[in-house]
C-alpha cells in the first residue's frame, strides 16, 4: 500500500473507525483458537469502538485491553469446569 492509498483509506473519521476495526477483527481471526473466538463470534462493531475509545484510538492498547478480557473469560470458563 503505498502512503496516497493510506491517506485517502483514513482521510475521514469514519474510514479510520473502520480500518481500526478491521485490524482488530484480522488479529481476532488470527488468534481464535487461542481464546479469541468470543471476540470474532460476539463483538459488534460498537464493542470493538468501545475498547479503541478507552485506548484512546491505540491499537495496540486496545489489543491489550481484549486480550485482558479474553483472559479473564478463560478463568472464569476454568473455574466452572468440573
Amino acid at each position: 500500500m503505498t502512503p496516497q492509498e493510506l491517506i485517502e483509506m483514513t482521510n475521514t473519521p469514519e474510514k479510520c473507525e473502520q480500518l481500526l476495526i478491521g485490524a482488530v477483527r484480522q488479529i481476532a481471526t488470527d488468534r481464535y483458537e487461542q481464546g479469541w473466538s468470543a471476540v470474532v463470534e460476539c463483538f459488534t462493531d460498537g464493542d470493538i469502538l468501545e475498547y479503541l475509545s478507552n485506548a484512546d484510538n491505540n491499537l495496540p492498547k486496545a489489543i491489550k485491553a481484549i486480550q485482558e478480557w479474553v483472559d479473564l473469560r478463560k478463568e472464569m470458563e476454568d473455574n466452572c469446569q468440573f
